[in-house]
């Protein structure tokens, strides 16, 4: 029987020729197949095997130019690989992209890199927009890499497991909450962050592992109230807002230091809201207070609420992370992307942010701290996880960093 395929219900992808995923400067890793296959068809190897290469690992990385863009990428941002051979015969990895796929007992679920400029929101879609590329997914689907595999239990936090139905049924309630409208997008993930904390308080409450059926219970019942109640609730988990931007620094620090940048003296400078921060994604230094005057209203960040309903669908961070620590994470993606936002208007003169600076910290955002990074992996497990579960089970946590 043929699997089923989640698409998402408003998005759709449309290559625009602009190059940035061949010329970016990030490592296009090959599988063996297609760099063996390419290197005897093209003179002078142009795939390389990469070294400390781990198991599972793609071991093969392709050359760049003098421009630091891939050797095949010609005049036109066009691949020669494609004109000469066809779509199908560039590397998996090229041929993927922006397409994430995630396998789970009801099918897959097929997710999009909000890194890709041809990624668009279709207004008013009666079907999925990605419907009519069906086939071209089903023989993507057949040979993905990073495919992520969820299985019969997702962690809602550590010991305590939901049933697949019972995830399901959550993520729904999840995605009802993100959704909420009128709501600004911090209240909507404060009210998701605090439904995950009492679903675990629910459970918690019952002896031995939770049986079939409870969350959905939970979900009932709130439902039941009418979950305007636990926006509400949400609403009035307010904190001071040098909180939330010192434990934001500490998570943007994480990708200045990998880059070698002193994550010390940046905490320093943020918590005495003065002097310059050299910012990883940007390229460029920023000032602490000049950004901090940079308006971003809530009212005109509804990006930032579609990138996030879009994370929790595509489900790359919940089910792998765990419910609670994966919704954690996805505020410091939220707030990042509104910080980089921020101090991309600073850079650019303007006391107010407008549609191309969101639109520029959700897809930065997407490089350096989520898709395309590393970062998430540190939270899996070990002493990061468990620090990270304590810092962010704070009752104020989730309005804490999403307002900073």
């Amino acid at each position: 029987m043929a699997e089923a395929f989640n698409l998402p219900p408003d998005l759709d992808f449309n290559c625009t020729n602009c190059g940035r995923c061949c010329r970016d400067r990030w490592e296009i890793r090959v599988d063996a197949g297609s760099a063996e296959r390419l290197n005897a068809r093209y003179p002078g190897e142009p795939f390389k095997r990469r070294l400390a290469v781990v198991p599972d690992e793609l071991p093969f990385t392709v050359e760049r130019n003098s421009c630091g863009a891939c050797v095949f990428l010609e005049e036109k941002n066009l691949c020669r690989i494609h004109r000469e051979l066809g779509l199908e015969a560039k590397p998996q990895v090229c041929q993927q992209f922006p397409f994430l796929f995630s396998e789970h007992p009801d099918g897959i679920t097929v997710g999009l890199s909000h890194y890709c400029p041809g990624v668009k929101r279709v207004e008013g879609a009666n079907e999925p927009p990605l419907q009519k590329k069906l086939p071209d997914l089903e023989r993507l689907r057949a040979h993905a890499l990073r495919l992520e595999k969820v299985g019969a239990e997702v962690l809602l936090e550590d010991g305590v497991p939901l049933a697949w139905p019972d995830y399901r049924a959550f993520e729904d309630f999840l995605l009802e909450l993100v959704r909420s409208p009128g709501v600004n997008p911090a209240e909507a993930l404060v009210a998701a962050a605090l439904g995950a904390s009492m679903l675990s308080d629910f459970l918690r409450t019952r002896p031995g592992k939770p049986p079939l059926g409870a969350a959905r219970e939970f979900v009932a019942g709130w439902r039941r109230m009418g979950i305007a109640r636990i926006l509400s609730t949400a609403s009035r988990q307010r904190t001071k807002p040098r909180t939330g931007r010192l434990l934001l620094r500490q998570f943007l620090s994480l990708v200045d230091a990998s880059a070698g940048y002193s994550a010390s003296w940046a905490f320093f400078k943020e918590l005495m809201g003065r002097g310059k921060i050299f910012s990883v994604p940007l390229e460029a230094k920023i000032s602490v207070r000049g950004v901090r005057a940079v308006e971003l209203p809530w009212d005109q960040a509804e990006p930032l609420r579609r990138y996030a309903e879009h994370a929790v669908f595509r489900r790359r961070l919940l089910p792998k992370l765990g419910v609670r620590v994966g919704l954690a994470l996805l505020c410091l993606h939220v707030a990042s992307a509104r910080s980089i936002a921020r101090a991309s208007a600073w850079l650019a003169g303007r006391p107010k942010t407008d549609a191309d600076d969101v639109a520029r910290g959700v897809q930065l955002v997407e490089k350096h701290y989520a898709l395309h990074s590393s970062l998430p992996e540190v939270f899996v497990r070990g002493p990061a996880r468990t620090l990270f579960q304590r810092v962010s089970a704070r009752p104020r946590y989730a309005w804490a960093v999403l307002t900073a």
